[in-house]
């Protein structure tokens, strides 16, 4: 019974934590790096354009990208119908890192369950993503 309370207990104490911390994560606006990045991903289909790459290769080169968008951008160009290997298991810790923004943390998510495109549903969320909403 012990245990039963102790997961009961954290799971509400996430959950509050949520109620807390969404609404202050979801009033920042993606960065520009994100919407780029989230229009890219949207409509993706196997692998990166040459064009699409050298953006990607743009924003994980640039001084403004964050680190995780620097990540994102390099796991993104590798893409071969999937997110490459080596990317996969950092991609999920970001993409339920709530010190990352909602932005990053979809395009981690998204990415690392990408296979051969990304889902309906997610390719949806990506396109407000781009949209700056």
């Amino acid at each position: 019974m012990s245990r039963f309370r102790t997961t009961v207990s954290l799971v509400v104490a996430a959950f509050v934590a949520g109620l807390v911390v969404a609404p202050l994560a979801a009033q920042a606006a993606p960065s520009q790096n994100v919407k780029t990045m989230a229009g890219i991903l949207a409509g993706m289909s196997h692998f990166a354009s040459d064009a699409q790459k050298r953006t990607l290769g743009d924003i994980a080169g640039s001084d403004t990208a964050t680190p995780a968008e620097k990540q994102i951008a390099r796991a993104m160009a590798g893409v071969q119908h999937t997110a490459p290997a080596a990317n996969k298991a950092a991609l999920q810790a970001l993409a339920v890192d709530t010190a990352e923004p909602d932005g990053v943390r979809v395009l981690a998510g998204a990415l690392a369950a990408m296979n051969h495109t990304v889902s309906g549903v997610e390719k949806k969320i990506l396109e407000r993503i781009a949209a700056g909403s």
